[in-house]
């Protein structure tokens, strides 16, 4: 995938698990213009955007998140 780029252009890559030690280090080593979010940072910016109410994600933020999707979708 990261072949597949082109100049000036930048990849981001989502898992809800994680990038072994070796897949981050061939990104940093080789310079890719790339940015890797793990299961981890996800949950860092959870909390950081203050999504969680009672120990589970905003009910109100989910359901928006929802209509846009369909919306978009339609």
């Amino acid at each position: 995938m990261v072949a597949r780029l082109n100049r000036g252009q930048y990849g981001i890559f989502i898992t809800t698990s994680y990038y072994t030690s070796n897949a981050q280090r061939e990104v940093l080593e080789d310079g890719y213009p790339i940015k890797l979010f793990s299961g981890g940072d996800l949950i860092e910016i959870i909390k950081e955007l203050r999504l969680i109410q009672n120990g589970q994600l905003d009910k109100t933020w989910i359901s928006s998140v929802l209509m846009q999707l369909h919306s978009v979708a339609d």
